[in-house]
């Protein structure tokens, strides 16, 4: 198991503005500052929690399921 250190809020601010504006990979910036990746997914998930609200994030999550299921489920074969 890995040690546990703070990242400085701004390596963090600037690790996830290379993510979402420069189209760095999570893993290479991961890499790149001897983060895991699960940390960088972590953030991301947080901060889109935050900007959209967590109603919000809830009612997407629905609909998500609810396409995702209806897609897998209309598609019939017919046995003749």
């Amino acid at each position: 198991m890995g040690t546990r250190t703070t990242i400085p809020k701004e390596i963090k601010e600037q690790i996830l503005s290379r993510i979402k504006n420069e189209g760095v990979s999570v893993a290479k910036a991961a890499e790149e500052h001897g983060i895991s990746s699960k940390t960088i997914y972590y953030w991301l998930r947080k901060g889109s929690m935050q900007e959209t609200g967590v109603l919000e994030m809830g009612r997407i999550r629905k609909q998500n399921k609810w396409e995702h299921h209806g897609a897998c489920c209309t598609t019939s074969t017919s046995v003749q």
